[in-house]
């Protein structure tokens, strides 16, 4: 399985999207907690407001979420400076690979 740096840690890609999704940054957050609450409800699951963003997280994934949902419904990716620090090449030279579809945005 693949691994991501995350600030110095080796975490696997389910780790980076729960640990993104549940990330309390604010308005600055992925996801934020009534869109979890939300996806509850739009799916039949029964979860109460007062639980955490990692709670309603763990209850999508163990009635048939799964990461990748997740990740296409909250704009989750790695930025390009994992590329960058990974292959040593430039900011330009990720764009253009993405570009030519090497990358998906």
């Amino acid at each position: 399985m693949r691994n991501i740096n995350y600030f110095d840690k080796e975490l696997s890609v389910e780790e980076y999207v729960k640990k993104e999704v549940c990330k309390n940054a604010g308005t600055q957050s992925v996801a934020f907690k009534e869109q979890l609450i939300s996806l509850c409800s739009s799916a039949g699951i029964e979860c109460n407001e007062k639980m955490k963003k990692e709670e309603l997280f763990d209850l999508l994934c163990n009635n048939g979420f799964e990461y990748k949902q997740f990740a296409d419904l909250f704009g989750i990716g790695v930025s390009s400076q994992v590329y960058q620090s990974a292959f040593n090449i430039t900011h330009q030279d990720v764009k253009c690979l993405e570009r030519n579809g090497v990358l998906k945005k």
